[in-house]
């Protein structure tokens, strides 16, 4: 019988771990003032990333526990993204918005944000936003799940967290769909350890 050569899981975990602390090193700096740090970081993570990919490509799987002590960090890198406010984006200002002016009667392709007129309609965040001499860019479907979120929290935060929930469904399915169709669980960290998802999805910061 031939021995099993495929790198363990721990493996797998070792760079799992560079991609959660580079992750974790973005999340503790601003980006604008700290640019090598965020560049150092992301680019280390990059590295760690595909170093894990070719080490999926290399085994079979190994046991559930170890793949769901990943995912508890992947879930956990997540968190200081989450509760920090963005740096390199002002993106998710726009989304909060979009998502308050419909809930107020507003049209979002047809208001402008820096009118004069809609001022009061601001929150302190919405000031934020980038280009706010221009009408909502975005289509119908983002501008609904906008005002969905907002109907529940109107805030930043709100939409993060929003977002970092359907990061963590979008890994339910992921599993579901690469047991049904009898692959390692484990390719599931393809996603779940991407650093761009990560600094996506629960930093908006890209």
């Amino acid at each position: 019988m031939l021995k099993d050569r495929s790198p363990a899981p721990a493996k797998v975990l070792g760079w799992g771990l560079v991609v959660v602390g580079c992750i974790l090193g973005i999340s503790f700096f601003d980006s604008r003032t700290h640019a090598r740090v965020f560049v150092v970081c992301t680019a280390l993570a990059g590295i760690a990333y595909l170093r894990t990919l070719c080490l999926l490509g290399q085994f079979a799987g190994g046991n559930n526990r170890g793949l769901a002590l990943c995912l508890v960090l992947a879930g956990a890198s997540r968190v200081p993204l989450l509760l920090s406010p963005p740096t390199l984006s002002t993106d998710v200002y726009r989304y909060v918005w979009d998502g308050r002016i419909q809930r107020l009667g507003y049209d979002p392709y047809i208001v402008v944000p820096s009118n004069s007129a809609v001022r009061h309609l601001h929150t302190a965040e919405t000031l934020l936003m980038n280009h706010s001499d221009f009408p909502t860019p975005y289509p119908a479907v983002a501008e609904l799940f906008f005002r969905a979120v907002t109907m529940v929290d109107d805030s930043a935060r709100g939409m993060k967290s929003a977002a970092f929930l359907f990061d963590v469904a979008i890994v339910a399915v992921l599993l579901w769909w690469l047991s049904e169709s009898n692959r390692s669980p484990w390719w599931v960290l393809g996603y779940a350890w991407n650093p761009l998802v990560a600094l996506e999805a629960a930093g908006m910061d890209i």
